[in-house]
């Protein structure tokens, strides 16, 4: 069996992402373009459209004579990555829905929910949140559109951030979490739509002071 070959620009693109992600590059902090060709081995080509990438995922912000630099993250964009969370999973539901999926969303719920539980067990609280989103993205994942799923999957590294950021200074309640997954698992399989619809648009709440 053949290995793929992964391009100059796809090893920069997975490096810097991985340190954006992992907060070893902070919000708002320059991305250095001679420097990471420097330590990268590659030309200024790849590096660049590896960062053009980035931009198209909402993880870097280019502005003329500023150059690159990770997303600043503040209340505003937060709530932006939120609002737009909660309309692509509303929709998702209402799809699955009305297309007779509620049945294959109770089974990605909960197998969904079984990794939240390992995660919240580890108590390591990046990997609760990633967990816990993928869960509310079930419905998501549920509709089984390959392009719904790419364009939701552009928000979810941002709106992985900003959750990283809103709960920086917070102690997480992994049981509360854990309460209001199950709540809404009991509700979807319920028809409780109006319940669900508003755990949709309520779960997410900001909790950074300022």
């Amino acid at each position: 069996m053949s290995r793929k070959t992964i391009t100059n620009r796809e090893q920069a693109y997975q490096e810097i992402k991985s340190r954006i992600m992992n907060g070893e590059y902070e919000f708002g902090e320059k991305l250095n373009i001679a420097a990471l060709v420097k330590e990268f081995g590659l030309s200024n080509s790849p590096i660049r459209e590896a960062i053009g990438l980035l931009e198209n995922e909402y993880l870097v912000e280019s502005t003329p004579n500023a150059g690159a630099r990770v997303t600043v993250m503040n209340k505003a964009r937060y709530q932006n990555a939120a609002i737009t969370m909660d309309m692509l999973q509303q929709g998702a539901y209402e799809y699955c829905l009305r297309t007779g999926k509620k049945e294959f969303l109770l089974e990605v719920m909960e197998e969904s929910l079984v990794e939240v539980r390992h995660a919240m067990q580890r108590e390591d609280k990046k990997a609760c949140l990633e967990a816990n989103m993928k869960y509310w993205c079930s419905f998501i994942y549920a509709t089984g559109n390959e392009l719904y799923e790419k364009i939701a999957s552009k928000q979810f590294d941002l709106y992985l951030l900003a959750e990283i950021f809103n709960h920086e200074d917070e102690t997480l309640d992994f049981q509360k979490i854990i309460r209001r997954d199950e709540e809404l698992l009991q509700n979807v399989r319920d028809d409780e739509h109006d319940k669900v619809c508003t755990s949709i648009f309520s779960y997410k709440k900001y909790h950074r002071e300022w």
